[in-house]
């Protein structure tokens, strides 16, 4: 009995904890415009909001006259059949989108360069095909739900074969194709690893290597973590199944409305633990990046308060990035004088233009040619370095010749 009290608290602390780490994951990906990245997140959010409420309600002692859920398992129960689905075939588009991303043909130039064509087949695969599974998995529930110790709302199905039309081989048909897209792109991607960096930068994909290789191991963490939960459910449905397609007894309803309530099972916390597993490794996977941590920035810039912060922040580390600079050019050798030679401390000395005319000219004679110094006249402080001096002699050389030029330019025309 106290072994699952101190799994309810773990459950609770870890659902309470995961719920937070995918928030970040999913700004950065409503931000790349990642739809079936978007969708996945969606759906563990979803998991996770599910899994605390039956710790907390359904985890105690008290689990056989706690509330019957009569609403939100109603709701949460459809939600949990659409999860199990709309996880793999979101990692499916995810994986399929980085396998024609390295096929790099003709296929690759016309599904990327068409964005509403793809746009409305992710959203279908992702979001339509599991609310059309929700639906029709109505037909093969012999009851409305049934409530678990710790798991909280659970769907039954029936065990005649119509379960596996609207359900299972659903199931089934998923795990396989997100297994063997990813496995597919990760064997082209050896295959072209040397060139995989210039095929992803020439497509229209929006994608750095980084976040492709971010991209591949967040599709083979969640088929780790997703597939065996989703086979341990297939096998433990298919231990009770009837060789029957249809038995009518089995779909009457007459038990509809009776909620049955059951003891805790440990194969049920196999999806709740995969849930929590991808949740922590999607969090470091894409919340803790350089793209991460400037997104977290931009938004307390915005938040009263904490935007003051930030931009006493940002001019800290500007003063310091000044600093680094001042004592490079410090051990390079270059004086506090010479700096400003180079760079201009005044503000005079980049705005307003220097005279061209040099002392005793004339209008004859503007350059003062007959009394122009030589280059080793110029006077410069004796604690300039020798090459300021080269530079400070080479833009004056270059404003003569310019208004050399305009002058005789303005006399033979």
């Amino acid at each position: 009995m106290s072994n699952l009290i101190a799994l309810q608290r773990v459950f609770i602390f870890f659902h309470t904890i995961c719920f937070f780490l995918n928030i970040p994951s999913l700004a950065w990906h409503a931000k790349s415009k990642n739809v079936p990245a978007i969708g996945l997140f969606i759906y563990l959010e979803l998991m996770t909001i599910k899994g605390f409420v039956d710790a907390v309600v359904w985890g105690g002692s008290d689990y056989i006259t706690a509330w019957d859920g009569k609403g939100w398992c109603d709701i949460m129960v459809r939600i949990s059949i659409g999860s199990s689905i709309g996880c793999l075939v979101a990692i499916s588009c995810i994986s399929m989108n980085l396998f024609l991303i390295l096929l790099a043909n003709q296929y690759t130039v016309y599904w990327f360069s068409h964005h509403v064509l793809k746009l409305c087949v992710e959203l279908c695969l992702v979001f339509l095909f599991p609310l059309l599974i929700m639906g029709i998995s109505y037909f093969a529930q012999p009851s409305r739900y049934y409530i678990l110790r710790l798991s909280g709302c659970k769907v039954g199905f029936t065990s005649d074969r119509i379960s596996i039309l609207v359900f299972f081989v659903w199931i089934i048909l998923w795990c396989l194709v997100s297994f063997v897209s990813t496995v597919s792109t990760l064997l082209i991607y050896f295959k072209k690893r040397r060139q995989a960096k210039n095929i992803i930068q020439c497509t229209n994909s929006g994608l750095t290597m980084r976040k492709f290789a971010r991209l591949l191991i967040f599709c083979f963490v969640v088929i780790a973590a997703v597939i065996p939960s989703c086979l341990c459910t297939v096998i433990i449905a298919a231990e009770s199944m009837l060789p029957e397609f249809y038995v009518k007894s089995l779909h009457d309803h007459l038990l509809w409305d009776i909620i049955i309530r059951m003891k805790h099972a440990k194969y049920s916390d196999f999806d709740r633990c995969s849930y929590i597993a991808v949740s922590i490794v999607s969090f470091f996977l894409f919340g803790c990046g350089a793209d991460a941590i400037h997104m977290y920035g931009h938004f307390a810039r915005k938040v009263p308060g904490v935007n003051i912060l930030m931009r006493k922040w940002d001019e800290r580390k500007l003063r310091i990035e000044n600093e680094r600079q001042a004592l490079k050019l410090k051990n390079m050798g270059i004086t506090d004088n010479a700096q400003n030679t180079l760079y201009g401390e005044k503000e005079n000395d980049l705005n307003t233009p220097t005279t061209l005319y040099r002392e005793g000219s004339s209008s004859d004679d503007p350059f003062g040619d007959s009394k122009m110094n030589s280059p080793t006249d110029t006077h410069f402080s004796n604690d300039d370095v020798s090459y300021s001096k080269d530079i400070e002699y080479e833009l004056q050389a270059m404003e003569d010749e310019v208004a050399r030029y305009n002058y005789i330019t303005e006399k033979y025309t």
